[in-house]
């Protein structure tokens, strides 16, 4: 296992795999079928559907309200 220096590494070495983040933010939103994550992201497949769990949904929120009061600053 690799040690880390930061509890945030932890975090981001989870999540920073390719859709991970937004898959989770996806899935947030209710429940999802492949078919329907494969049309919101046609590149995705089976095997990237392999999720950490619900544990990660406090930090992607707080990610999203974030990003989302970013954008409205910088717009």
């Amino acid at each position: 296992m690799r040690y880390f220096t930061c509890p945030v590494e932890i975090t981001l070495s989870l999540i920073s795999a390719k859709y991970k983040a937004v898959i989770l933010f996806y899935l947030f939103g209710g429940k999802k079928r492949f078919n329907e994550l494969k049309h919101l992201m046609p590149s995705v497949t089976r095997r990237t559907l392999t999720l950490l769990g619900l544990s990660l949904k406090p930090i992607i929120e707080a990610m999203r309200i974030w990003s989302v009061d970013y954008r409205g600053k910088n717009e």
